[in-house]
C-alpha cells in the first residue's frame, strides 16, 4: 500500500506496532503512476476520512489532481484550487 494511513497493517501486534503511531511509506502519483519530484508545490497530498474518522493518504502531483477535479458550469461552485 502506498500512502500514510490510519489502518494497522498486517502482522503489526507480532512486530510491536502501536496504534498511535502512523506508518508512511512514500510512492509514485496516485493518479499517473509516475515519480514525484520535489518542487514548490509537488509532491501534494490527498486524504479521505470517513464518517467512523478512519484515514488514508495518498501523495500525487498538483497537476494530475488539478486534471482531475470536476469541471463545474459557470455558475456552479469554483472548485479551483486557490494556491497553485
Amino acid at each position: 500500500m502506498l500512502g500514510v494511513t490510519s489502518e494497522r497493517p498486517r502482522g503489526a501486534r507480532a512486530k510491536g506496532w502501536a496504534m498511535s503511531e502512523e506508518r508512511i511509506t512514500w510512492g509514485p502519483c496516485c493518479f499517473c503512476g509516475k515519480d514525484i519530484a520535489p518542487t514548490e508545490i509537488d509532491p501534494c497530498n490527498v486524504q479521505v476520512t470517513t464518517q467512523m474518522d478512519r484515514w488514508q493518504m495518498w501523495f500525487c502531483h498538483a497537476l494530475c489532481f488539478k486534471q482531475r477535479l470536476a469541471h463545474m458550469p459557470p455558475d456552479g461552485p469554483d472548485l479551483e484550487p486557490a494556491i497553485f
